[in-house]
């Protein structure tokens, strides 16, 4: 014979389903039930709506920016890391996951003195600056210092002359300006700004250290294309060959990836802890409210206590954290934002509905 579920049980089931619609039923099973059932409501409620955030964050790569076009940085790229290959010039990953100047062949074949130019590119067809790469051997707030300053610098189109702001008193006009795509390497970490052609508007940039590329790694042995065919030979790298540009481009797309992976690992520990922390402080506060809305003389809840109100808030935590995480996949650079909006949304109907003060 089938045994009958109980009478009570039934009804708290009842309650738990029926809160996730219905503001009374989450006032009901709140009251009616113990303090860890609300409990842990209310983690499973601050957990959910992180979930989006931390995928988010995860899935993030140092090279995104590309997926929109690569802003002819392809070409620039390749032609640089030929011409370092040819060179011979060795900036290589040490045993320590920094990056070295082997040789120093890059201070006896660039310019080393981060006030000019070091490495450019020169479109033959506009005389500009399509591509800066700098190497610097300074770190730490010297390196960031230098980064600010190299990509501050504006230059007139055109041309490769560098724009210098002249006395604000005078009535020349600016000249229209531009800044190039820049990569900046220094010892202990890299940075690259993608612009826009012709503009100073940035496309996208990331920045990073070493501590995830393989020691040995060579940027001049970017130039074998070897992320597509295992070797080519010398004389089959050409700038005019696609999937030998798209090949060259790859290693360094990897590269910035690499980079980026400590700062990326940062900021989702960051972004989901900060979220959690918010949600958590924010359910809270929303018991509060509940508690302070039912103060008044003439409202019969004021029986309440703050430990019912607490549990009420977070009964009627669930259905918001599960909106929030369905609609932080959908939607997920907003995904932080959707919990905050509908709890609020949801303890405020709540409060103006089934808590409201009953006139005489």
């Amino acid at each position: 014979m089938k045994k009958k579920m109980k009478p009570e049980t039934k009804e708290n089931l009842k309650n738990i389903f029926g809160s996730l619609y219905s503001n009374q039923r989450a006032i009901d099973g709140a009251r009616h039930n113990r303090w860890w059932v609300a409990l842990i409501m209310f983690v499973f409620a601050v957990i959910l709506p992180v979930i989006p955030v931390t995928v988010y964050n995860a899935n993030l790569y140092g090279s995104s920016f590309f997926a929109q076009g690569m802003k002819s940085f392809d070409t620039t790229i390749t032609t640089f890391t030929m011409d370092m290959y040819e060179k011979n010039i060795s900036l290589e990953i040490n045993d320590n996951h920094y990056m070295e100047d082997v040789g120093d062949k890059w201070l006896t074949n660039y310019t080393y003195d981060l006030t000019n130019v070091q490495y450019a590119y020169v479109n033959t067809n506009t005389n500009q600056y399509d591509l800066l790469v700098y190497f610097t051997k300074e770190t730490g707030s010297d390196f960031t210092t230098s980064i600010n300053d190299i990509v501050s610098r504006q230059y007139v189109i055109g041309g490769t002359t560098k724009y210098v702001k002249v006395d604000s008193s005078e009535s020349t006009a600016t000249p229209t300006l531009y800044i190039p795509t820049t990569v900046i390497i220094g010892i202990e970490r890299q940075a690259a700004f993608v612009f826009t052609p012709n503009t100073t508007t940035s496309y996208g940039k990331v920045s990073g250290d070493y501590m995830h590329t393989a020691v040995g790694t060579k940027l001049s042995n970017f130039a074998l294309a070897e992320s597509i065919v295992p070797t080519v030979e010398d004389n089959s790298r050409n700038i005019a060959d696609g999937i030998y540009v798209k090949a060259v481009t790859r290693n360094w797309t990897n590269f910035f990836d690499e980079t980026f992976l400590t700062l990326k690992d940062q900021n989702t520990l960051f972004s989901s802890l900060l979220s959690l922390g918010i949600y958590t402080v924010l359910g809270v506060f929303m018991g509060l409210m509940v508690f302070l809305l039912t103060r008044g003389k003439k409202n019969i809840f004021h029986v309440f206590t703050f430990g019912d109100c607490e549990k009420i808030s977070s009964w009627a935590m669930v259905a918001p954290a599960i909106l929030s995480l369905i609609l932080g996949f959908i939607f997920q650079q907003y995904a932080v934002m959707f919990f905050i909006i509908l709890l609020g949304v949801r303890i405020m109907w709540l409060s103006m509905r089934q808590l409201k003060p009953v006139g005489r």
